[in-house]
């Protein structure tokens, strides 16, 4: 996998947040994107979880279109009315996606992360007032991935649009993921 993601990755075995190849979410974990004023106060609903984690949204015309079912945004909208992406600000490669969380002889470090994640997302939809308590937590594992860098889809249920529909099958869901490595962590 490290392989595969050639120059994404520095001499270091961190994700790199230089323009090529260009990686908004690592970018943005390390001050190196500016932040619209939304994604700026967002930070705020994440109390303690902001030191580690970072709540951002897609593009202006992506979230607007949410509601969409026309062809060329069907896949490529929000998901729901109210969509963000939660990334980690550790840009090593060892957590760059889900895919890769425990193959280090860090299985319960992967743990805590993904327990710490959710409780960001959660802490971030209860602070913000505007979410349903009816809230999807999910990855999209590499080789689904369209970005190099890991982030959580924090999507709220009560408002799912096509895109949900259309995105469905790469949903992984947080707690199947937790599942899969206390067993793993358990067999050891």
């Amino acid at each position: 996998i490290r392989e595969q993601l050639g120059e994404f990755v520095d001499s270091k075995g961190r994700l790199t947040t230089g323009a090529a190849p260009f990686n908004v979410f690592a970018r943005y974990a390390c001050g190196v994107q500016p932040c619209s004023p939304e994604v700026e106060e967002a930070q705020q609903h994440l109390g303690d979880f902001r030191s580690d984690f970072m709540m951002i949204f897609n593009r202006p015309e992506h979230c607007a279109n949410w509601a969409s079912n026309a062809p060329e945004w069907r896949g490529k909208a929000c998901m729901s009315k109210r969509h963000g992406l939660l990334t980690t600000r550790d840009l090593s490669w060892h957590w760059f996606n889900v895919l890769v969380f425990g193959l280090f002889d860090n299985l319960e470090e992967a743990i805590s992360r993904l327990r710490a994640l959710k409780a960001a997302a959660l802490q971030f939809c209860a602070s913000h007032g505007e979410w349903s308590e009816h809230i999807g937590l999910y990855f999209h594992s590499y080789g689904h991935s369209s970005v190099n860098s890991l982030h959580l889809h924090v999507v709220d249920l009560d408002f799912t649009g096509p895109s949900y529909e259309a995105l469905k099958f790469k949903n992984l869901r947080i707690d199947d993921v937790i599942a899969v490595l206390e067993e793993e962590l358990a067999e050891l």
